[in-house]
């Protein structure tokens, strides 16, 4: 609803001061020069900082006097003049002098107005009489000119690739019945151009610190501002509610199950001994979710911080495969989905919104976790967690993710969880920290079944076969919940070169179909709205006595060094991360130190930047293991149905989306040409996918002989340690140089940029099996043998003296095929790349030989670990997550940050010891 506001300022015209002497006047055309009667006046404005400094000085007022004698006395009243009776600066004018200076000049106006009136007669008589001339030689009068096309002030938003826009009539008619964004900032070009913000701790400017010309202290543009703000905002709430056919008007009893449907209970923690009864085990979950009202209070305050500073707002989401949208695509996961809710609106509100899905089938978080700053991103405003199918027993691993989220980086954000296992860690963070928690629902009591195909035509598309009696489960399953189509043919005829699969991978019970991931993000969505509507209500009543807000509603450095400060003092005893010491032999610093990282899987936050190989220092040739795979085309891909909304259906983004549109006299942009591929740049596409396929071929033979190969590695052993002592190129001493080896090999790793973020493209590579469905979800690595020689690393600004590899131990020599033929370190004859597809389902350690010998050096200090105490070391502590310590010592650095090297190697293994790294981590 809109907002009422009192008018907070008048501009008077005149300067009499007398009782009952005033008034308003209109002045007709004013609006016309307002905007340079404004620039061009001093600056007036009045601040709560000039209230408090009293720096406004009021000009001395001057009154005419009339004295005895007929003259007139002109009078400065000094207002800051002690003495107010005192008559200053008085002047004496002669009062007939004065007189005949008037009539003077009353004549000469006279005689100026007499010369115009005989000017613009003459101009008329001629007008007319060469009108009458034109008028008789036949000759047309000039046609108008065209009045100029109107361009709207308001900027537009960046549109999503897969969503059809409405056209101008549908969009007149989502104006009628939602409204649109009306607001702009009409004194751009007149704020500062400086950056006012950085030179504070997490840009927490005090108010009085703001420039006079910033939009924070102007009261137009906030009382504008935020009056379309909260319009936004209800209406992006109404759509939604729309979308699922509770929208307004309604039935008492509907508007009961429309407020359940999206609401989160606001919970007492200190007295909460479990979850709320319908989010215990085996509960339904089916309303919006709870958190606590201090909770709340901290999104709000980040929100607010985020509007006023115009930041960045950043959601993350660690999660496994149900999470990552398996068997749907990409931009279809729950996370995704709520992008593609609020990103208009974050943008709107001059907000830079980042969401990432962060999820991986199969695993849990501890990946993430050990690396979470830089993994999952250093400035993390909400931090989901989902991951209760693989790690939900696993309480000291999902307490690590909670505590290495709330250190990490340069924010501390709000935790939510999905499952009722979490709660214990959550009220624990809650109680003893002062953490924000949380945790969402699926909203589905607010679905209507599905009966019948004819009664089904009668409920929003949105929720069709999403909620069925049970007599009638056939119907719903014949009602189609999965779309995922790998590949549709282009009109330039590129194509993959490894056929496509017939729909997206992961279609299981156990993951959700894109309708439910869709009310999902719209569940959590509505959950950001609502606080961002209380945001909006707090800096529009707290305003009220003048710009800015103040410091208390949004200010976050003091907040976050409380959370962080309780949380190091957290007593081992509480909570379960100092447990991971006993299941996992992971060091119990990793409860209290941040950690860094780097690592080839995907998704990763700032992709490029926290590679794996961004940090391998080159070999002496130039050689550092990479990714080569390219894209077979650029631009956009061609129109996918699978994000249509039928005609008459609610589109929430579309209504969304809408704004004040210009009106120009062209032809009207219709939905078909969304449909329209644009022209990409093709050079060298047939030579990159050429090579793509020969990349593919995989070398059938060497996949028969993997069985026979594990069969035979004690034999090799027992041979190469006979052989050995006569083969000089084998020998190694641990006295050698540290230098890169040239036969490391980086693999499974996708094509693009993977970072987790809707408009990244990711997986567009001609090996890709499914290249429409934009999963970023890979579990890439580098990979050697004893042939592969050192690999290092350049770890920059280790502090706390911790150093741990993530490796895998399960790899065969088909895995890496870089090495094959090779019998010395750094032959010089690399073989063909080979299938990058890891098509196995058995990850146990490999049997190595006995001669087996791991080395790895920090700053050049090696250590050398034989078979026994390597795989006593290297601990799996989840499934596919194998971790090895190699520096675990506080007094390090003595406490100061430096950077260092660190590389491994294998020796006295040759083929059979195929050890890949995919990740490493530090603080």
């Amino acid at each position: 609803a809109t907002k009422f506001r009192p008018i907070q300022c008048f501009v008077s015209l005149t300067d009499n001061t007398e009782p009952n002497t005033g008034g308003f006047e209109a002045a007709p055309g004013f609006h016309q020069t307002f905007d340079t009667w404004a620039k061009e006046r001093p600056p007036t404005v009045i601040t709560k900082k000039k209230k408090k400094q009293q720096q406004q000085q009021q000009q001395p007022q001057v009154i005419d006097i009339q004295s005895n004698d007929g003259t007139t006395v002109e009078h400065h009243i000094n207002n800051d003049n002690k003495n107010q009776n005192k008559l200053d600066n008085i002047v004496i004018i002669d009062g007939k002098k004065k007189e005949e200076e008037e009539k003077a000049a009353a004549e000469a106006a006279a005689a100026a107005k007499k010369k115009a009136d005989e000017e613009a007669a003459a101009k008329k008589k001629a007008d007319e009489e060469a009108a009458a001339k034109n008028k008789a030689e036949e000759k047309p009068a000039p046609a108008p000119a065209p009045a100029p096309k109107k361009t709207s002030k308001i900027p537009e938003l960046d549109k999503f690739p897969d969503h059809v826009e409405p056209t101008d009539a549908e969009r007149d008619e989502l104006t009628e019945k939602y409204g649109h964004w009306h607001f702009w900032d009409g004194d751009a070009d007149l704020r500062p151009k400086e950056d006012y913000l950085s030179k504070h701790p997490n840009k927490d400017i005090p108010g009085d610190d703001f420039p006079d010309s910033s939009w924070q202290v102007d009261a137009v543009y906030v009382n504008h501002f935020l009056n379309d703000a909260d319009e936004l905002v209800a209406r992006a709430m109404e759509a939604i509610y729309s979308e699922y056919g509770h929208g307004k008007p309604l039935p008492p009893e509907q508007l009961t199950i429309r407020h359940q449907m999206f609401r989160w209970e606001m919970i007492d923690m200190a007295t909460q001994e479990g979850p709320p009864a319908n989010f215990a085990r085996r509960s339904k979950r089916d309303t919006g979710g709870w958190t606590t009202k201090r909770s709340n209070e901290g999104l709000v305050r980040r929100l607010l911080h985020a509007m006023m500073t115009q930041d960045t707002f950043t959601i993350v989401l660690g999660g496994h495969s149900a999470a990552a949208g398996a068997g749907n695509y990409f931009r279809h996961s729950y996370i995704m989905q709520v992008y593609r809710i609020l990103k208009p609106i974050f943008d709107r509100l001059n907000v830079k919104l980042t969401v990432r899905n962060i999820c991986q089938g199969g695993m849990g978080t501890i990946q993430h976790s050990l690396g979470s700053t830089s993994i999952l991103g250093d400035s993390i405003d909400l931090l989901l967690w989902d991951t209760g199918m693989t790690e939900g027993s696993a309480l000291d691993h999902i307490d690590l993710f909670f505590r290495q989220g709330l250190l990490g980086g340069d924010r501390v954000p709000v935790i939510w969880a999905s499952g009722y296992m979490a709660f214990p860690l959550l009220k624990l963070l809650h109680e003893e920290v002062g953490a924000d928690v949380g945790e969402w629902g699926t909203g589905m009591i607010g679905i209507n079944e599905t009966l019948n195909a004819e009664q089904m035509k009668s409920l929003p598309y949105a929720i069709h076969g999403m909620k069925c009696p049970d007599e009638e489960g056939d119907f719903c399953k014949s009602v189609e919940q999965w779309y995922c189509e790998c590949w549709f043919d282009r009109p330039d005829g590129i194509k993959p070169k490894v056929n496509q699969r017939k729909f997206c991978k992961g279609r299981a019970g156990w993951h959700p179909t894109w309708r439910h991931h869709q009310l999902t993000g719209r569940v959590i969505a509505f959950r950001i709205l609502e606080s961002l509507q209380s945001a909006i209500n707090i800096w529009s009543s707290g305003t009220m006595s003048g710009q800015p807000l103040d410091d208390e509603y949004w200010h976050v450095t003091e907040y976050y060094d409380n959370i962080r400060t309780k949380l190091k003092a957290l007593d081992e005893s509480k909570g379960e991360c100092y447990k991971i010491k006993q299941s996992s032999n992971l060091p119990t610093r990793l409860c209290t130190t941040p950690m860094k990282g780097r690592t080839q899987a995907t998704p990763r936050a700032n992709s490029e930047q926290t590679s794996l190989s961004s940090i391998i220092k080159p070999a002496p040739d130039g050689y550092v293991p990479k990714n080569d795979k390219k894209a077979m085309y650029e631009g956009p891909d061609v129109h996918n149905p699978g994000f249509d909304i039928p005609k008459g259906e609610v589109d929430v983004l579309a209504i969304i989306q809408n704004r004040r549109r210009r009106r120009l006299a062209t032809t009207s942009t219709t939905a078909t040409t969304t449909y329209q591929l644009f022209t990409r740049t093709m050079s060298g596409t047939n030579d990159a996918i050429t090579r793509a396929l020969k990349v593919g071929v995989q070398d059938f033979k060497q996949k028969l002989d993997l069985r026979i190969m594990r069969n035979n590695r004690t034999k090799s052993s027992l041979l190469r340690a006979a052989t050995t002592t006569n083969n000089k190129n084998n020998m190694r001493r641990l006295d050698d140089k540290i230098v890169p080896g040239t036969g490391w090999e980086l693999r499974d790793e996708p094509q693009g940029k993977c970072d987790g973020e809707y408009m990244s493209v990711c997986g567009l590579s001609a090996d890709n099996e499914c290249v429409l469905s934009g999963h970023h979800d890979a579990r890439g690595y580098i990979i050697g043998d004893e042939y592969s020689g050192w690999l290092v690393m350049n770890l920059q600004a280790l502090k706390e003296g911790l150093i741990l590899m993530k490796l895998e131990s399960w790899h065969v020599a088909a895995d890496h095929p870089r090495t094959r033929g090779w019998n010395t370190v750094n032959n010089d004859k690399a073989a063909k790349a080979e299938d990058n597809r890891d098509l196995r389902t058995n990850y146990d350690m490999v049997e190595l030989p006995d001669s087996f010998i791991f080395d790895y050096a920090i700053n050049g200090k090696i250590t050398s670990l034989d078979k026994k105490t390597f795989v006593e070391k290297l601990k799996k502590v989840q499934r596919v997550v194998e971790v090895i310590t190699i520096l675990d010592d506080e007094n390090f650095t003595s406490g100061k940050e430096q950077d260092v090297e660190v590389a491994i190697r294998m020796r006295e293994c040759g083929h059979d010891c195929n050890i890949a790294i995919s990740h490493i981590y530090w603080a």
